[in-house]
């Protein structure tokens, strides 16, 4: 390795473990004693000649047997602007102190190389999101999640066009949602829930035509669901449960053959819920049936049956009317690391995760579920519980297959 990319790759361990002795018993971190957490590659054959070195392009700092803790006071070392190869960083769960740190702006103004930027469980780390982010053009993926990040979204973020995940979940991020976010073409996840963000839902996002996840959930969004959110024809995943969200809920949002999770609760939707028809199948339409009950509204959306087959999602209904006195379902304020793992699963993760955590549920018999015969999409939404569990899962659970439901 370069003589000085070592040195810069020495300051920023040293910044971040507690660990003082590592430099002394890996000299040499890309070969003969390698550094876990250090990535190391070479560069593509210049002018016929290979590149004689090896150079730091990913950089991993986290709760791993094998790497060392972090320090009190750890800190983001400007050093990192000396490893220009650099094309992950990842840092989960280090800034945990007392003391604040700070994402520093020049960060990305070298950042010609970085491809994926994660940090977190950081709860130490605040402050704003940088302006400057906008210089890192080659950023495929931004996690800043669980972190204790204030400000505002910097508009500059829809500027990043290679950007495929957006996850700016649990912060204390306020202000409205730019509407330049709706120029990034090839975004599969956007998840903002969790922080403090007001104003309406921008129609730009409707231009979003590669995205997947949209999770806008507890924030303070308010007016409408544009009618632009039925053009996110890939969408597997729409929460915008616990806002100010009012209705009517668009029709257009029946035509998202791939939506298979669609929370609106704890929202003013009001009672005069539409029922309206879907994208079916040949000779069947589907539909989705949204049903006001008290401050909550059950979702579920299902193909057109034949005739006596309704009875079930009647009965559904009513178990959902016969108990709104029930506790809801809410999710914590703070929490925990493995929250972050969670979320990006789409969509295969999704249906798979909602299929373990169907099966938690049953056994636990913790939760109320609406299951009903499905096949464009599955959606249900947990509005009741018998006993507030820790940690309620932060999707869903979704059942597959003809069931009915279980009177308890």
């Amino acid at each position: 390795m370069d003589a000085k990319e070592l040195s810069a790759l020495y300051e920023v361990l040293g910044a971040l473990l507690d660990d003082p002795s590592w430099p002394q018993l890996h000299p040499h971190p890309c070969t003969d004693t390698p550094w876990p957490g250090v990535q190391c590659e070479t560069l593509p054959q210049q002018q016929q000649q290979p590149d004689p070195f090896f150079h730091v392009t990913k950089l991993h700092v986290g709760p791993d047997l094998a790497t060392p803790p972090c320090r009190p006071g750890a800190e983001l070392s400007l050093s990192l602007l000396r490893l220009p190869f650099l094309k992950t960083l990842s840092i989960f769960g280090c800034f945990v102190g007392a003391t604040v740190t700070l994402i520093p702006p020049p960060l990305f103004s070298s950042a010609s190389s970085l491809e994926q930027l994660v940090l977190i469980s950081n709860r130490g780390l605040s402050g704003p999101i940088p302006t400057t982010i906008s210089l890192a053009g080659r950023l495929s993926v931004l996690r800043l999640s669980q972190n204790d990040l204030r400000g505002e979204i910097p508009r500059g973020v829809g500027e990043l066009r290679e950007l495929k995940q957006l996850d700016l979940s649990y912060n204390r991020l306020t202000g409205g949602i730019p509407e330049e976010l709706g120029g990034l073409a090839g975004l599969g996840i956007l998840d903002l829930s969790f922080n403090g963000l007001r104003g309406g839902i921008p129609r730009s996002l409707g231009r979003l035509c590669s995205l997947q996840k949209l999770d806008l959930g507890s924030n303070s969004l308010s007016g409408r669901i544009p009618e632009e959110t039925g053009m996110l024809r890939k969408l597997v995943l729409l929460d915008l449960s616990r806002n100010s969200i009012t209705g009517p809920v668009p029709e257009a949002l029946s035509g998202l053959e791939e939506l298979e999770y669609f929370l609106v609760e704890n929202n003013p939707i009001g009672s005069g819920v539409p029922l309206f028809l879907g994208a079916g199948e040949a000779g069947g339409g589907g539909a989705v049936r949204l049903r006001a009950v008290g401050a909550d509204t059950v979702v579920v959306r299902v193909p057109q049956q034949p005739d006596g087959a309704g009875a079930g999602q009647e009965q559904a209904e009513r178990v959902g009317a016969e108990e709104p006195g029930r506790a809801r379902q809410t999710r914590p304020a703070q929490p925990q690391p493995e929250h972050a793992e969670r979320g990006d699963r789409v969509p295969g993760g999704l249906r798979q995760q909602a299929g373990e955590e169907a099966g938690r549920e049953g056994q636990q018999g913790a939760v109320r579920e609406l299951p009903l015969v499905l096949r464009h999409a599955v959606v249900v939404v947990v509005v009741w519980t018998r006993r507030r569990r820790p940690e309620p899962p932060r999707i869903a659970a979704a059942v597959r297959g003809r069931s009915r439901v279980r009177n308890k």
